[in-house]
């Protein structure tokens, strides 16, 4: 999900790819964000 987020896909594309809900994507974002300690898509890293 990481990576989808990096490369510039929106919640409901990267939703969409993975056949889950808008909120499982936004809180997946949300604790991967905070895991990393990042606060936007800009610094999340490109894997």
């Amino acid at each position: 999900m990481l990576s989808l987020i990096a490369k510039g896909y929106g919640v409901k594309e990267v939703s969409e790819l993975l056949s889950i809900s808008t909120n499982t994507v936004s809180l997946h974002i949300k604790n991967l964000y905070s895991k990393l300690n990042i606060h936007n898509r800009a610094e999340a890293p490109c894997s």
